[in-house]
């Protein structure tokens, strides 16, 4: 593993929430931001204002690198990569969901990092614990990449590309379905003049136990019990509410299906 890049300058490609916040922390770990480059010259001004470095025009040639991050959407990775074939630097880009292999038309050397992490530029993300899944082209690249970010957490696993999009995806099952599932719940509260807030003592309690069970441990509920009375009680309450009645009952199907119709 004697062939490892040492990682300390890098140029930034995009100037959204992920590249204010990536380009900051590494920032803030010794790293040197040597280049910022956007479609949006203002952006890009602000933002290399921010790192106190040097705008780039977007596709233009890159000063020395050792990676060049591509904070972009998700949809533009491909081609934003390909204007800087041949940059003499790792190519990464920052998705969950994307596969690595998009930026083998930037070159040979190649990975992702995905942060399991909610970023925006109005709040600044505490990294320390967060998981950080990289995946890379060959086995050095990788561990090249995760040794950079092992300066901003000790969570830092490589995974393939695969492993990477079922962490992804199934954050999306943990974060954004179960904050739905929360807004619905404040919705109805508010309709009926109650508060949401009450359950809050729920939620920690609930959550604090993840730490020692597993979530299939601590299920309850009417449907775990098979209480088909009570499941319909609760639908009868969601009549002014087809979407939401219905996503009730295939959640409740769901749980019957594993836990009573075996």
């Amino acid at each position: 593993m004697s062939d490892i890049k040492n990682i300390s300058r890098i140029a930034c490609i995009g100037t959204g929430n992920v590249a204010w916040r990536l380009s900051e922390a590494l920032q803030e770990v010794g790293m040197q931001i040597v280049a910022i480059s956007g479609r949006d010259e203002q952006k890009a001004q602000e933002l290399a204002v921010a790192r106190q470095t040097n705008v780039y025009p977007f596709g233009a040639q890159l000063p020395p690198c050792d990676l060049v991050l591509f904070a972009v959407r998700d949809d533009a990775i491909a081609s934003v990569a390909e204007k800087y074939a041949g940059t003499d630097a790792i190519g990464m880009h920052a998705s969950g969901a994307v596969p690595s292999e998009v930026l083998r038309v930037y070159g040979e050397r190649f990975g992702a990092v995905w942060p399991m992490q909610s970023i925006s530029r109005t709040h600044k993300p505490d990294l320390s614990n967060a998981f950080i899944a990289i995946t890379g082209s060959d086995t050095v690249t990788a561990a090249s990449l995760a040794t950079c970010f092992a300066q901003l957490s000790n969570r830092v696993r490589v995974l393939s590309d695969e492993q990477r999009l079922v962490m992804h995806m199934s954050a999306v099952w943990i974060q954004n379905f179960t904050n739905h599932m929360f807004d619905i719940a404040a919705q109805l509260m508010e309709e009926r003049r109650l508060e949401f807030a009450d359950f809050m003592p729920l939620i920690e309690e609930h959550v604090q136990k993840l730490h020692t069970h597993s979530p299939a441990a601590l299920q309850t509920g009417p449907a775990k019990r098979g209480e088909m009375e009570v499941m319909r009680m609760h639908e009868k309450l969601l009549s002014e509410h087809p979407e939401w009645q219905r996503l009730y009952r295939e959640i409740s199907d769901s749980i019957l299906k594993e836990f009573i119709k075996q």
